[in-house]
């Protein structure tokens, strides 16, 4: 187990759903990459058609778990 894995949700063999670190925001979560990529534009056939079914799961997980009225999803390009 990885020191980060605290916030590990769930992770399959392209991605990874963590809750947000440094933020108290309850349902703060962010789904990345395994491989690490610098924008949506680097990511492989694979990655890309993985992305939209791991979204999904994460959404219902907080919509099944939090019951919210709106779900956001959001993409931030920022460089390592």
């Amino acid at each position: 187990m990885r020191p980060d894995d605290d916030y590990l949700l769930h992770a399959i063999a392209l991605y990874r759903i963590e809750h947000a670190r440094g933020f108290r925001i309850a349902g703060l979560l962010f789904v990345l990459p395994v491989r690490p990529v610098r924008a949506l534009g680097d990511l492989d056939d694979a990655e890309l058609a993985a992305l939209g079914p791991t979204l999904a799961l994460a959404t219902r997980a907080l919509e099944d778990v939090m019951r919210p009225l709106n779900v956001y999803c959001a993409k931030f390009g920022e460089s390592p």
